[in-house]
């Protein structure tokens, strides 16, 4: 391990083999696997700015009409225990969990952490947890110098990013300044509708799942106002069905263009109605083999499809629960 330059950087700097930047559930759960599998020499940090790691973003709601849009029975967070996180759900949360809900996000959030917390009674000191924010990331002959907000720095052979989605960005609107308090930048945040009145109206700028979520939120609230949603192309989100799952038709030996590939889809689509199933089989039978299909197109195909085709798989794929 690299000493630092500076007596007075020795004093501030952590020593570990492996740094994660991020805690939600990416970052909490890449560590507990580097942990399972990790040698006696190795060592985490984790570097996250809110208290409870394992949350983010999607599962750091504690509104529980917020739910996971996907069934509980493909949860798990570990793929060689496919039924962990429903077995969790009976325990902590209600015996009668089964396989096929849609659990709170906010109870997902709990199992991650929990998840978390077991990995660090399971691994004593191999593990450290840092409530800070990453500013400054520097690769050095052999390892990387992480400066923090509070001034520390963290020396890694090894960093992660698992920064997670980044918050929506700001909006040009006309007359609207920066502490404008008809503007919520981010929907997420605490106040976002705490100052909403019953009989207020409200904007929502993307018809996306967020959108839904919003919807759902404020009427749980009892809020009695008027709710607008302006799209570009006007689609929600479609829901989920319980459908027979069909196997992948990807072979790796298909049309390299987007036109082609769809063209697939729709006769897949059409084969899976004539069998008494619908197109929710065959979105679901491409999520094994998504990566290999985009990776296997030109990049201009990928522009192609985020110009003319991101919306329309969007809406089919991330569905409502």
């Amino acid at each position: 391990m690299p000493s630092m330059t500076s007596k007075n950087q020795a004093e501030k700097a952590f020593q570990s083999t492996i740094a994660i930047i991020g805690g939600g559930f990416t970052g909490a759960m890449l560590a507990v696997q580097i942990l399972q599998k990790a040698g006696d020499g190795d060592q985490v940090v984790l570097i996250e700015r809110s208290t409870v790691p394992g949350r983010g973003v999607a599962y750091g709601t504690q509104f529980d009409g917020h739910l996971l849009n996907v069934r509980a029975r493909n949860m798990s967070a570990y793929p060689d225990v496919p039924d962990h996180f429903v077995k969790w759900a009976q325990q902590h949360y209600s015996p009668d969990v089964k396989p096929d809900d849609f659990l709170p996000r906010s109870l997902y959030g709990r199992y991650i952490t929990a998840q978390f917390q077991a990995a660090i009674q399971a691994y004593p000191g191999k593990i450290r947890c840092i409530q800070d924010e990453c500013v400054s990331l520097h690769r050095q002959p052999g390892f990387a110098r992480i400066g923090l907000a509070s001034g520390r720095v963290v020396i890694a052979d090894k960093v992660v990013l698992a920064v997670g989605h980044f918050p929506p960005g700001d909006l040009f609107l006309p007359g609207k300044t920066a502490d404008s308090p008809r503007f919520v930048p981010n929907p997420w945040s605490l106040n976002a509708c705490s100052d909403l009145k019953q009989d207020d109206s409200v904007l929502l700028i993307g018809s996306g799942l967020t959108s839904v979520d919003v919807v759902i939120e404020l009427r749980a609230r009892g809020f009695k106002g008027h709710i607008h949603i302006l799209s570009r192309r006007g689609l929600l989100p479609n829901r989920h069905k319980a459908i027979t799952p069909l196997p992948s038709s990807w072979l790796g030996n298909h049309p390299r263009t987007v036109r082609e590939l769809l063209r697939m889809v729709r006769l897949q689509i059409k084969l899976a109605e004539a069998r008494g199933s619908d197109w929710r089989a065959v979105i679901d039978s491409l999520r094994p083999v998504t990566q290999q299909i985009w990776q296997s197109l030109p990049r201009t195909e990928q522009r192609r499809f985020l110009r003319h085709l991101r919306t329309y798989w969007d809406v089919h794929r991330h569905r409502i629960a």
